[in-house]
């Protein structure tokens, strides 16, 4: 066994995985790794290159074998929650964290971790724990502060959750992704003229940032300024086709813009790049039913309530609609669910809304 050759071999290829150059970093693990089968930090390398090119049943393959050969690596565990969540196997998640931190508790990054997978699982109040021990143990800690933004975001206490985001502005001020973040939680505060201000930074950061665009259109229709927000929202497209919320951001421009067909068109994109956007669902029924179409309008409503039952004002769009087409089946039950709703404050108004 060479050993300095295998080193520069691991060494080339964590180069090449930094400069985005995943292809190449690969095949230069997978010379590491034939060379030397049982060299944990290889396959380790080897998972990140597989879990940044969305190769993820590979990836936790090859993190799985980093665990094998040491068990008592607390990267290794925390490694494979990352893995595990971009998975969406979340509870596996969780459980490979906590065997990280089982194993080393002072351990920034495995706290950071649990605290997204948390986020993740709705289960707030534990996620703000997890990131602020991580934060706690490196009070620099960019990533983790990010996190506690959003989480605060997630919470609705914006105050705190904007602070949150200008520490990681303060830390990084290079970064596209504080300064988007920033724009969308100054956006949920009503301070628009602040978040697009925001977003412009990370743009002229980040020219090809597809969130950054779409953020911008988001703002630009708050603000009614319509061509400008359609034209961010296409250009979010145009760096990212497959960018689901820039497409129904997309379509609600277009709605603003009483352009419906096409409205309908970006709604319809969205939900068949991703079926259970339960969000364009209900905003493709408001269309339909726009369009006088109220037979497909009960559909959509039907679907989005069928994914998210606790969607704003989408009930008492469902029931018109229904209504619209003389379709009085349960008629009794669904009053009276409406009826309970308004009494837990909830929005379920007959009108769409802006």
């Amino acid at each position: 066994m060479n050993s300095s050759k295998i080193k520069a071999l691991c060494d080339q290829a964590v180069a090449l995985y930094l400069a985005g150059r995943m292809d190449e970093a690969l095949a230069s693990v997978d010379k590491a790794i034939s060379l030397e089968p049982d060299y944990a930090r290889a396959w380790n390398i080897h998972s990140a290159c597989l879990r940044d090119m969305k190769r993820l049943d590979e990836a936790l393959a090859s993190i799985d074998k980093v665990v094998a050969l040491n068990s008592g690596s607390s990267q290794a565990w925390s490694n494979r929650c990352a893995v595990l969540q971009d998975m969406k196997r979340l509870d596996e998640a969780l459980a490979s964290v906590d065997k990280a931190i089982s194993l080393q508790p002072n351990y920034a990054d495995a706290w950071n971790n649990r605290g997204v997978v948390l986020r993740e699982l709705k289960r707030l109040d534990e996620a703000l724990a997890s990131v602020d021990n991580a934060i706690s143990l490196q009070t620099d800690y960019a990533d983790a502060w990010n996190i506690r933004s959003a989480v605060l975001w997630d919470m609705k206490r914006l105050d705190e959750a904007l602070a949150s985001i200008d520490k990681v502005v303060a830390l990084n001020t290079g970064s596209p992704q504080a300064w988007s973040n920033r724009c969308a939680v100054l956006r949920d505060m009503n301070r628009l003229d602040e978040a697009l201000a925001s977003v412009d930074k990370a743009i002229s950061l980040q020219a090809n940032f597809a969130d950054a665009w779409n953020n911008r259109g988001v703002v630009l229709r708050d603000l009614r300024r319509l061509d400008e927000a359609l034209a961010s929202v296409d250009k979010a497209i145009s760096l990212q086709p497959n960018y689901v919320d820039a497409w129904n951001n997309r379509g609600l421009v277009l709605r603003y813009r009483t352009r419906l067909d096409e409205a309908l068109a970006s709604f319809e994109r969205a939900v068949a790049l991703k079926p259970d956007y339960a969000d364009a669902w209900a905003n493709r029924g408001y269309v339909l039913s726009e369009l006088r179409r109220p037979e497909e309008a009960v559909v959509s409503h039907s679907k989005a309530l069928a994914i998210k039952p606790d969607i704003e004002f989408q009930f008492g769009h469902y029931l018109h609609a229904k209504m619209k087409v003389c379709d009085w089946d349960r008629l009794d039950d669904n009053i009276g669910k409406c009826a309970a709703a308004i009494r837990a404050a909830k929005k379920l108004s007959f009108h769409s809304p802006c």
